[in-house]
């Protein structure tokens, strides 16, 4: 994990780096290994915003890259139907929002945060994210301290993609 964090610190902030992400999930999904990773997501996040600090001076860059990297492959994450929050999928919500919380402002976690889900390739990843802001205090400080996203801002951009792909459908709720 350490040599992972060393090598997505070293890429290019941006795409670059949101696919090196998005490609390391992508194997351990593959391999079966996405349990694992997500075990070990600590180590890997500790000292990707070490190197990171030192390198870049800021986080915010890195963190945005890593969560959309994760919001890219999302799909690809499997979920038990049956499971509400203890399948891999529900747990990179809940890593991406712990990333989330590392971030400097609530204006800036509000931001990074509708990047994630317009990077999304799965509604239910996506909805958990939203579960995350909208949920009572207690369970968002324990998702992700005390970052406060804007709830209208991140409702938005849901409603948006709900609605772009539903709206123009006969049996839409929309």
């Amino acid at each position: 994990m350490e040599d992972l964090a060393a090598e997505v610190a070293s890429a290019t902030a941006g795409d670059q780096r949101t696919q090196l992400v998005a490609k390391f999930i992508h194997e351990a999904v593959e391999g079966g290994r996405i349990g694992s990773l997500f075990d070990q997501w600590d180590i890997f996040v500790d000292k990707l915003l070490s190197l990171a600090g030192e390198s870049e001076g800021s986080t915010e860059h890195a963190i945005r890259d890593v969560a959309c990297g994760v919001a890219r492959v999302s799909s690809e994450i499997p979920s038990r139907e049956d499971a509400f929050f203890l399948d891999p999928r529900s747990t990179a919500a809940f890593r991406v929002m712990d990333l989330i919380a590392r971030l400097p402002t609530n204006d800036v976690a509000t931001r990074v945060l509708c990047e994630v889900i317009k990077a999304s390739t799965n509604l239910s990843f996506s909805g958990d994210l939203v579960f995350y802001v909208t949920a009572p205090q207690e369970r968002r400080e324990r998702a992700y301290g005390d970052r406060e996203p804007d709830p209208s801002q991140i409702l938005g951009v849901f409603d948006g993609i709900v609605t772009n792909r539903y709206g123009g459908e006969k049996a839409s709720l929309l």
